[in-house]
């Protein structure tokens, strides 16, 4: 994932900095900063992991009327000088997002639960449309800088008609055509900054610039449905190098989060272990924060980390209305 780094002056999160923690590298992105430790790996799911929760897959909402307000825009993606091929893909990206969703709503029994205001043409779903990407290059290899640059300036590199900057969007695409290529299984872009307002966190600033995330296809429907909320999490601002489990490079410690992975960061280069702390979702999928201490909760415990530290239940990318 990236951690974006406002420069100084940039509106509500000036206050975020412009500098790289350890384990993060400065990068640039189109005018702004970021930091990168590079690609999320293929997470490793419960066996009994399946694309349905319970009984079958109800459709991911349009939360409003699906097109204003901030909104979660979902694009197939290709490589230039290979195939477009939607219709192959669309049934899986499809479940993946109901997935995700479900499990995003299940984090809130006995409630109405969150939904992804995902971006929709009508308020029937989430629409998925494809856009052409930069190619593979010399390297043979792929990340989320390419899949940025694409999206950014679709018109300059001849890709499509229209640049997507929306400062309002996070924008996720699912990338085909990777299989041989060293490209990671996700990766996304995050604000590092842990205000608990949601009116002056960088996690939260629509005039900072969009959010980016991919996602690379061919893992089948719950690795997409958890890498893409992984992701995603990325872009809402999971996690924070405070938070009580962090890694120190965008992650958490705890197995069965959704966020937690040894990923290299300062605190497993100090010896730390991944601890078992939290059992996996019914359908085998990782819960959104493991006893709700470090990136999400619906109710933060008086007086923990989550009262007055950034909680991404308060994202404006969530919806509480389906």
């Amino acid at each position: 994932m990236l951690a974006l780094s406002p420069s100084a002056g940039t509106g509500a999160a000036a206050h975020a900095g412009t500098w790289c923690p350890d384990g993060l590298t400065l990068v640039h992105v189109g005018d702004g900063h970021a930091c990168t430790h590079g690609g999320d790996g293929v997470p490793t799911l419960a066996a009994d992991a399946t694309s349905a929760r319970g009984s079958g897959l109800t459709e991911a909402p349009c939360p409003g009327n699906g097109r204003r307000g901030k909104r979660v825009r979902v694009f197939y993606g290709y490589p230039q000088g290979t195939a477009p091929r939607l219709a192959d893909h669309k049934p899986t990206i499809a479940d993946a997002l109901r997935t995700a969703d479900l499990n995003l709503d299940a984090q809130s029994p006995g409630t109405e639960g969150q939904h992804y205001r995902f971006w929709c043409e009508t308020d029937l779903r989430p629409t998925i449309r494809t856009i052409e990407l930069v190619p593979v290059g010399g390297d043979a290899a792929y990340d989320v800088d390419d899949v940025i640059g694409s999206l950014y300036d679709q018109v300059g590199l001849g890709l499509g008609e229209a640049n997507h900057r929306a400062g309002r969007m996070v924008y996720v695409v699912f990338v085909d055509h990777l299989g041989g290529v060293s490209a990671p299984a996700g990766q996304a872009t995050l604000y590092w900054d842990d205000d608990p307002a949601p009116s002056s966190n960088a996690n939260n600033a629509s005039g900072l610039g969009p959010r980016f995330a991919m996602v690379q296809l061919g893992y089948g429907v719950p690795t997409e449905a958890h890498i893409f909320q992984h992701e995603v999490g990325h872009t809402l601002g999971a996690v924070q190098g405070s938070a009580p489990h962090s890694s120190g490079a965008g992650h958490c410690f705890e197995l069965y989060d959704l966020m937690c992975y040894d990923d290299g960061g300062p605190y497993f280069d100090d010896g730390g272990e991944l601890v078992a702390a939290c059992g996996a979702m019914p359908d085998g999928q990782h819960v959104w924060d493991c006893n709700g201490d470090d990136w999400y909760a619906v109710e933060p415990a008086e007086g923990s980390y989550l009262e007055d530290h950034w909680n991404v239940v308060r994202s404006g990318w969530l919806s509480w209305k389906r």
